[in-house]
């Protein structure tokens, strides 16, 4: 035992002073540890939002103890599974424009690291520009809407695509060529006769393009463009070239995004969806806000568009525009446009034959309802909050009661539940239903379309609060189509 210890201590000397050999007087050479081996994993190709797996191998000849440690060199930042697997997971992110992310994989046996890389392309989302899109690339005219004495282009101008957005131009001025349908008829025979115009002959069948004089427009020179009745009167038959930036992937809003007075959107067309309000209140005190749909339809044309303080726009939903994309119900309804927090908004049709359902309900002001004043027809009293109406009612400066005459658009009419947002609640009951009933904002997710807006209806096609989206975005607005307040 003693000789061992002298030989083992002999050695440790010897070895330690550069030299060494065995008993029989032979040069010994140290053992040296071999560093692991690494792969990565062969590269790949994905889909944006696909689940990836990274697949390595490694190993080592000694059987050492290995760490392992994978972190991201570029591309969209993501977050794995574990960073010490040999096969941790991750989403890929959704991308506008296709790119590349790399991974790099450190090994380590305590003395050695080694090291190898593998790279995941990710395909740029799935978001259709010139497909969707109703373009005017050869510079179609109006035959009837002019500006400065020159025919205006019609439908979108041009669309192009970043990474990030969507970046559209229009002068907002459609090339609806429709068939006079009963909705469109119904609409002409109850127009506004008093505040514009001598009755001109329309029938069930007839050929109408946009523009076009029908006898909507008393007040413009020479018959003017019947469909572009103004609500402050006379015709507008100019155009202002606008280009508007759409977010290509969406982003959820953080905190509440309200749907300010304005565009909150756009039609494949080029044309702009406004907002449920008309910026006006009852009295101007900014207490009962008008919804423009019941204050200024009777000044809309046949295609329920006007151009009121702005390019021409709709604030409901429309049967010309219907026509343009073909939707007949027997199907999920197509793509119609986008809202200005890059969600896409759909026709009125969840399924073949099954209208998408609002969950924006109408108060009942008589003095029994629970959602009432507590006298028949009187508005004294909101919501705290129209979204959770379990919260309570608040008095408030006096509305017109439901009786009541108001002016809508110059003809005196009752002020009924319906004329003013404050007159709209959330319930949250109808949308837990889930299928065709929608949620706060007016949209939902199902099968593989997404979250989505839908235009809506009641079940004769009259449009119902909100257009689309209601009283605040999904996702975060920007630019042209900002939050308010």
């Amino acid at each position: 035992m003693l000789r061992n210890i002298s030989s083992v201590v002999l050695l440790t000397l010897v070895t330690a002073c550069g030299g060494g050999g065995d008993s029989a007087g032979n040069t010994v050479t140290p053992a040296t540890n071999g560093a692991p081996s690494v792969n990565a994993g062969g590269d790949q190709a994905v889909d944006s939002g696909a689940a990836v797996t990274l697949d390595a191998t490694v190993s080592d000849a000694e059987g050492d103890a290995l760490t392992l440690t994978w972190s991201q060199t570029s591309g969209t930042a993501v977050t794995l599974s574990s960073t010490s697997a040999e096969d941790p997971t991750f989403t890929a992110p959704s991308v506008g424009a296709a790119e590349t992310l790399v991974f790099n994989l450190d090994v380590s046996d305590g003395t050695s690291t080694v090291s190898d890389a593998v790279s995941i392309a990710v395909a740029a989302e799935a978001v259709a520009v010139a497909d969707n899109w109703i373009i005017n690339p050869g510079g179609e005219t109006s035959n009837y809407v002019t500006d400065g004495g020159n025919f205006v282009e019609v439908d979108v101008l041009s669309v192009t695509q970043t990474a990030s957005v969507i970046r559209v131009e229009t002068n907002s001025v459609p090339s609806y060529n429709v068939e006079v349908t009963q909705r469109i008829l119904d609409w002409y025979n109850d127009y506004n006769d008093d505040a514009y115009v001598t009755r001109g002959s329309l029938a069930l069948g007839d050929a109408i393009s946009f523009g076009e004089d029908i006898g909507l427009a008393a007040d413009c020179a020479n018959g003017g463009d019947g469909w572009w009745p103004s609500a402050g009167g006379g015709c507008v038959n100019s155009s202002e070239t606008l280009i508007v930036d759409i977010p290509v992937i969406p982003e959820e809003a953080v905190t509440e995004c309200k749907t300010g007075a304005g565009p909150v959107g756009i039609w494949l067309n080029g044309v702009f969806i406004y907002n449920w309000t008309d910026t006006f209140s009852y009295n101007q005190q900014g207490v009962w806000n008008h919804y423009a749909v019941a204050f200024r339809s009777k000044g809309m044309d046949v295609c329920l568009g006007h151009a009121g303080r702005g390019p021409y726009h709709h604030h409901t939903y429309s049967d010309c525009m219907r026509q343009e994309m073909g939707d007949e119900g027997d199907d999920h309804s197509p793509l119609y446009g986008y809202s200005g927090d890059g969600y896409p908004i759909h026709g009125p049709y969840h399924a073949t034959g099954v209208l998408a359902k609002s969950c924006w309900k109408l108060r009942d002001y008589s003095a029994s309802s629970p959602t009432g004043c507590g006298s028949d027809g009187d508005r004294t009293c909101q919501f705290l909050d129209q979204t959770d109406i379990s919260l309570g009612l608040q008095t408030v400066t006096s509305g017109p009661t439901t009786s009541e005459l108001v002016n809508a658009d110059a003809v005196d009419v009752p002020a009924v539940s319906g004329f003013y947002l404050e007159d709209y609640y959330y319930d949250a009951t109808c949308a837990a239903q889930g299928d065709e009933y929608l949620d706060v904002h007016n949209g939902h997710d199902h099968d593989d379309l997404g979250y989505h807006y839908h235009t809506s209806v009641d079940d004769d096609m009259f449009a119902t609060f909100p257009l689309a989206p209601a009283v605040s975005f999904k996702g975060q607005a920007s630019g042209y189509f900002s939050c308010s307040g």
